[in-house]
């Protein structure tokens, strides 16, 4: 999830043969384009009449810290935060044939939907996107966590499998939902943290 997420597909893009498929949850397609994103709509939330000025100023900032970090992340672990964007690797997966089923909510305002949308675009084969009426922090609903299992399940499975025994591990995901055991209702609240919380972990970033 979220930037266990991003890590997952770029592993998975490595061609890793033990890797049978992903599952990713709130992934973002790229780390400076979402860094750049967080700035922009920290910038706009604060801004009133005449203060575009602040805007380019904001914007101008990020890309200098940008800079510093891109220079220190090199120095000290040998790699290119530019390269940290998972949407310039997805397409492997399609060349790998390693499926992949991408959830993200509609209400996410750290992650906009965007990013898993670009993936699955990207991607072009064996992949899903689920779009989910939720935020960033909130519990998935039941029916994403069993769409996520039938996924892997299926993906998992020799091509003999049994149909039978599919049906049957579906009813039990269906019983463990029903008894709440598995996801969150789907009548509970879509955020998981108040708005103020989101806020003040954005403003970190």
């Amino acid at each position: 999830r979220s930037m266990g997420a991003a890590t997952a597909l770029l592993y998975a893009a490595t061609r890793d043969p033990d890797v049978a498929a992903v599952v990713a949850d709130s992934p973002y397609a790229s780390l400076v384009r979402l860094c750049r994103e967080l700035v922009a709509r920290s910038a706009r939330s604060g801004q009133g009449s005449g203060e575009t000025g602040r805007t380019l100023v904001a914007g101008a900032a990020a890309e200098a810290a940008l800079a510093l970090v891109r220079s220190s992340v090199r120095h000290r672990a040998g790699f290119d935060v530019y390269d940290v964007a998972p949407l310039d690797h997805v397409a492997t997966l399609r060349h790998c044939a390693t499926p992949a089923l991408l959830l993200h909510g509609t209400r996410d305002d750290f992650i906009p939907a965007d990013h898993a949308r670009d993936l699955h675009a990207a991607h072009g084969g064996d992949a899903e996107l689920l779009l989910l009426d939720v935020d960033h922090q909130a519990p998935r609903p039941a029916r994403a966590i069993v769409r996520a299992c039938l996924f892997a399940y299926d993906r998992l499975q020799s091509g003999d499998a049994d149909a039978g025994e599919r049906a049957a591990y579906a009813r039990h995901l269906d019983r463990l939902a029903a008894d709440g055991l598995l996801g969150a209702k789907e009548d509970q609240g879509a955020s998981g943290l108040s708005r103020e919380r989101q806020r003040a972990l954005e403003d970190q970033v």
